[in-house]
């Protein structure tokens, strides 16, 4: 597969147009990783990230400036032999940020995304996990869910950043989902004790599947929400963490 990331387009049941970028891994198939985004920004948030987990000398372009996500000499290194498909997308309404709130939209756009997702080439379509921020962090979730819906085991886990319930469906019943598969899919939350609407959703559930990290105030970047727990120099490193996660699903 070509190293360069390919812009995509692809549209939803109700006829909205998408953008996204594939990032193709060295080898194929390979696992896929979808990104998600928050609702501050869009799929340019993931892309040092997305450079960092297809692992193929692209990444450090960006020139993110003080933004820590964007500062890619704080990233761990990955084995040399490992490299991830990557695919994001811009949820309707937010190139630049999202500019209204449209959670029963943003679940038909989280549908589409899987669906194409799962269709890309080169992907091993057995092998599909979700990471996410605030909106995308419910959305990982969620279309985890969806994807084993309609294609069985399709999806191994969601990792989430800050959820909040923001796509109208409750968090806690779709981790329930998700442990009920007959193999369990994990689903991990990442959230800031200040943080008070994903404290409130994460903090509490009790599933085998479910595990929670949690972060206090004084060592979060900014509000701690979404993708300001991707900073260095805090225990545990989000980073590290994104890395166990794949390494226990993949």
């Amino acid at each position: 597969m070509p190293v360069d990331p390919q812009q995509v387009v692809f549209t939803t049941s109700d006829g909205v147009d998408l953008e996204g970028i594939f990032y193709p891994a060295s080898t194929s198939p390979a696992p896929l990783i979808i990104l998600m985004h928050w609702a501050p920004g869009d799929q340019n948030d993931w892309i040092e990230v997305a450079y960092w987990l297809q692992n193929r000398g692209l990444g450090s372009i960006s020139a993110g400036g003080e933004i820590p996500w964007m500062d890619t000499s704080w990233f761990p290194e990955i084995d040399s032999a490992q490299s991830f498909n990557i695919f994001t997308f811009t949820f309707r309404n937010c190139v630049g940020g999202c500019h209204v709130f449209e959670r029963d939209k943003w679940y038909v756009d989280v549908q589409a995304a899987v669906e194409y997702g799962y269709e890309l080439e080169g992907i091993d379509q057995a092998n599909i996990i979700m990471i996410g921020a605030s909106i995308g962090a419910d959305g990982v979730a969620d279309g985890c869910a969806y994807l084993n819906q309609i294609h069985a085991d399709a999806c191994d886990g969601a990792l989430s950043l800050s959820p909040g319930n923001y796509l109208t469906i409750d968090y806690e019943g779709i981790v329930k989902e998700l442990g009920k598969a007959d193999e369990p899919k994990p689903a991990w939350c990442l959230f800031a004790e200040s943080d008070p609407e994903s404290a409130a959703v994460c903090r509490d559930i009790d599933e085998e599947n479910y595990m929670a990290y949690s972060y206090p105030a004084e060592t979060i970047f900014s509000n701690g929400h979404g993708m300001n727990l991707i900073v260095p120099d805090q225990e545990p490193d989000v980073l590290e963490v994104i890395l166990e996660f794949i390494e226990l699903v993949s």
